[in-house]
């Protein structure tokens, strides 16, 4: 007994080695270049891990007549850093018509705001300079530039007629991280320069409160009693809102962790530096800085969460903290009588967590007073009024506005991924049919027989046959469990969809930015490459098979290998699957005798090793180049070759 390959001579081991090495490289290079325009088209405009390059943001807004005048940024790059271009949008909380203001500019993150009857856009150029523009028509008109090099924002307000805003003049911190002096002064907008006005006394960087016993209240501590800490990079906030003849301020810093709570204060009415205290102290020097008095904590929070935002209405004035932990309600409290604080009621049903952002939105000149919730990824809104002490349920929803963008955006994604990974494969293919190619029919003889070896490009759409059958019939058994079996099946919904695929985004693509897309880079790791499209193979799963219920998915699992095991019986009792058969394909031993069921089955669990995460069918080829039969791994462990139907002959026939 003894096998022979007739026909041409087999090709020399140098020609087929430098031929992998070329195949190989043109089915990574071609692919790469068709993925990396994919990724780079898909990302561009907008921030990585982000639906869309449109972002609003409403608590840089300002209420007017009913109606909230809001930035909506626009995303110049691929990054979430300036430079932004923004345009304001007029939105009616009431009725949820939203108008375009025709007015645009570009720049930092523009705050809007409406003092007195003239409209007012602030405009960071930088983190030290901010420019302030009175809008007219649908122009910006700058009045004025506000340099502050300090810790200190403060939107402007009207004061006494004048635009006016704070500036930190001072702040002197010793080596120990010890604050000795912090200064702040009103300055006032008058025909185009900033004019001096009378200094303020605020609490000043890294105050603190603590339970005074005596007082039974919080109080803050001491400037002599401070606890020692570097708090020279917190930036502090101060909100001013004029309502009628009072003026609210809301002092906070952005010191957020979980060890230490944020510092947040309240106080109705500036407190001048130049008012003498009532009662001054024998104790202080002539020349000492006096204390700030007059201020209260809005409510006790929690370890990690702060305060950061102030409304005012004639209701009064509303608080919202933003919890630190995901899956923790944001909080909101209004001020009450006798220096009282009352959280408001109904939270749950107005803001549950993180990727919501809520803002408080009121309007100082009536009662207006609304809690703004917006899902940042797709820019759906729902608004929900304040009355009293109780947040009312939605009145008001405005539906996404980016959801089909953004799947539009993924299709093309994965259709790009899809042609990439066809061009890999046929190159290999095509690639290991041209260097296994021989001028004359390749002949396979065992002992008195002969059969003709099957080539690779019909063996690969046998199997592209067989795996679209299987898939049909599992969808078909799928789709049977509802009726036959009462197994849920949940469909997926467009934004489960999209939530998933926002996520992906987050895992793989930020990755992806810091190289570029580009796979030569040092850091960049082909493996990640191989996982992300298997992923992205995932979702497209996702999106055709929707949900299944615990039991459902164990019933589709198995129903998927009992389908794996047919066919493998089916090819080992007659040779042939069902795209096998179509193309004229058969599978024997190498004794050219039928292949059993557990050859079968040893090719068919082998293939998930030889096609790399069902991806590359890189090892596969290169066995099937180095091989004389054409045999893949599963062949070679198995004993088998791959024949045309019908071509097993004796060889004194072929001769005669």
């Amino acid at each position: 007994m003894s096998t022979n390959i007739t026909g041409n001579r087999p090709i020399p081991l140098v020609r087929r080695v430098i031929g992998l090495i070329a195949m190989a490289f043109l089915s990574t290079a071609i692919p790469i270049g068709i993925l990396w325009w994919s990724l780079t088209s898909f990302v561009t405009g907008r921030p990585t891990g982000r639906a869309s390059g449109e972002q609003p943001v409403y608590s840089l807004g300002s209420l007017h007549n009913g109606e909230l005048w809001y930035p909506v940024f626009q995303f110049t790059n691929d990054a979430w850093v300036p430079p932004f271009s923004f345009r304001i949008v007029r939105l009616n909380l009431e009725t949820g018509v939203q108008r375009e203001t025709g007015i645009t500019a570009v720049g930092g993150r523009g705050h809007v705001v409406w003092a007195g009857d003239d409209l007012y856009v602030c405009n960071p150029g930088s983190p030290m300079e901010t420019d302030i523009y009175r809008v007219v028509g649908t122009s910006l008109t700058r009045i004025g530039r506000l340099t502050n090099p300090k810790s200190l924002t403060v939107p402007p307000f009207l004061w006494n007629g004048h635009l006016t805003t704070v500036v930190q003049t001072s702040v002197l911190i010793d080596i120990n991280g010890n604050i000795h002096d912090d200064k702040f002064q009103l300055v006032h907008l008058v025909d185009g320069a900033w004019v001096a006005g009378r200094k303020i006394l605020l609490p000043g960087i890294g105050r603190e409160w603590y339970d005074d016993p005596q007082r039974d209240r919080l109080t803050l501590r001491p400037r002599t009693s401070m606890t020692p800490g570097r708090w020279s990079g917190v930036d502090l906030e101060l909100s001013v809102i004029v309502c009628g003849d009072t003026v609210h301020l809301f002092y906070c810093d952005n010191l957020h962790s979980p060890q230490k709570p944020s510092f947040a204060a309240y106080r109705n009415g500036f407190e001048f530096a130049d008012d003498r205290p009532e009662v001054p102290s024998a104790l202080a020097p002539d020349n000492a800085n006096r204390e700030v008095s007059g201020w209260e904590p809005i409510q006790p929070s929690a370890r990690g969460d702060w305060w950061v935002q102030m409304a005012c209405s004639r209701q009064g004035a509303f608080f919202e903290m933003n919890p630190h932990e995901i899956g923790r309600v944001y909080r909101f409290a209004r001020s009450g009588p006798a220096g009282r604080w009352e959280e408001l009621s109904g939270t749950e049903t107005a803001c549950t967590m993180r990727p919501l952002n809520c803002s408080i939105i009121a309007d100082p000149t009536n009662n207006d007073a609304y809690i703004v919730r917006h899902a940042t990824n797709w820019n759906d809104v729902t608004v929900c009024r304040i009355d009293g002490t109780t947040i009312l349920p939605p009145h008001l929803s405005l539906p996404a506005t980016s959801e089909r963008e953004y799947l539009s955006r993924l299709r093309w994604l994965f259709v790009g991924f899809v042609v990439a990974w066809l061009v890999h494969c046929t190159v290999l293919i095509g690639g290991t049919d041209w260097l296994t190619h021989s001028p004359t029919v390749l002949e396979y003889e065992f002992g008195h027989q002969q059969a003709t070896i099957a080539p690779t490009t019909r063996r690969a759409l046998a199997l592209v046959i067989d795996g679209l059958l299987l898939l049909l019939i599992l969808l078909a058994t799928i789709s049977l469990q509802a009726r036959l079996f009462g197994l849920q099946w949940q469909a997926c919904s467009v934004r489960q969809l999209c939530d998933a695929c926002v996520e992906f985004e987050w895992d793989h693509f930020n990755t992806l930015a810091e190289h570029r897309f580009n796979p030569f880079q040092p850091g960049f790791h082909p493996v990640a490459l191989l996982i992300f499209a298997r992923q992205l193979a995932g979702l497209a799963g996702m999106a055709l098979l929707g949900h299944p219920d615990e039991h459902a998915w164990r019933v589709s699992v198995i129903c998927g290998i009992v389908l794996v095991c047919s066919n493998c019986m089916l090819e080992g009792r007659l040779g042939t699957t069902l795209g096998k058969c179509l193309l004229g394909l058969r599978t024997v031993r190498t004794t050219l005798r039928p292949c059993n069921a557990a050859r079968a089955l040893i090719r068919t669990v082998l293939y998930f090793a030889e096609i790399l995460f069902l991806v590359t069918p890189l090892a596969a080829v290169t066995s099937m180049v180095f091989s004389r039969h054409r045999q893949r791994l599963g062949d070679r462990v198995a004993d088998t070759i791959v024949i045309d139907a019908g071509s097993i002959r004796p060889i004194a026939a072929n001769r005669n």
